[in-house]
């Protein structure tokens, strides 16, 4: 797994949720991808979004 796969999981704050979330690709997938991570529901979860639903940490 790639160390931008491991940055981008590591935004989900509990420990064990993580750790599933990293020995566990996506469905129909044998490893994790940097497109993969970053579109996982964990990862979404720990975004936080202002009311007009803009994350300040994505790009627009």
């Amino acid at each position: 797994m790639s160390w931008t796969v491991h940055r981008v999981l590591a935004d989900i704050e509990n420990d064990e949720e993580r750790f599933a979330a990293t020995l566990t690709p996506p469905e129909g997938k044998t490893r994790w991808t940097a497109d993969d991570a970053s579109r996982s529901p964990a990862r979404r979860q720990s975004l936080l979004f202002d009311a007009d639903g803009i994350c300040p940490g994505l790009p627009q």
